[in-house]
């Protein structure tokens, strides 16, 4: 009876007779910015409760997913750093990669440095909904934070001072992920 019950109720979970049930999103392609300067971005700044330094040994060949999350009494989830398998690769003679993550205070970005060699397939994803402040200039920029949401991506800040952007994508709201090529300096920014 129960599982007669459940069919019926599972039956009736379609679409509407004569409408057709709707497609399924298509995700946009990932965003890619020209590098700036430092000078020309604006750097999403950070509210609230800071996540501490984390380092982490990663035995080689094993996957991991490093996950920073804000100070009590929060805990959000500010970063996650995911490394599948084979990804980290352990210096000569060690049997781990050692992992240091710092975040940068007052802004969404984050420096790691890697002990050992990082292949392809690691992805950094930040998470801004709760404690997102839009840095000055933003608005007069863009017009309203939304705008200034909208253009956000992940960057990279490389020797010469130059931010390259990333392929970004958004996994979820008030997300942004992208391929995490190696160690640096990584920021949630928008073009100034």
């Amino acid at each position: 009876m129960g599982a007669s019950a459940l069919t019926a109720l599972l039956a009736g979970c379609g679409s509407p007779r004569g409408v057709a049930p709707a497609a399924s999103p298509t995700p946009s392609p990932p965003k890619i910015l020209a590098p700036k300067p430092l000078a020309d971005v604006l750097i999403l700044e950070a509210a609230g409760a800071q996540p501490e330094d984390t380092v982490v040994s990663v035995p080689a060949g094993l996957g991991r997913v490093v996950v920073l999350r804000r100070s009590a009494p929060d805990f959000g989830l500010f970063a996650r750093l995911d490394f599948p398998e084979k990804s980290l690769i352990a210096p000569a003679g060690a049997s781990a990669a050692r992992l240091t993550v710092r975040p940068r205070p007052g802004l969404y970005a984050l420096d790691l440095s890697i002990e050992g060699t990082l292949a392809a397939g690691a992805v950094i994803v930040f998470s801004y909904g709760a404690h997102f402040v839009a840095p000055s200039g933003a608005r007069d920029r863009y017009g309203s934070d939304l705008a200034f949401e909208r253009e956000l991506a992940i960057g990279r800040l490389d020797a010469d001072g130059q931010v390259v952007f990333l392929p970004t994508s958004r996994p979820g709201a008030d997300m942004l992920s992208a391929p995490l090529p190696g160690p640096g300096r990584y920021l949630v920014a928008a073009p100034r």
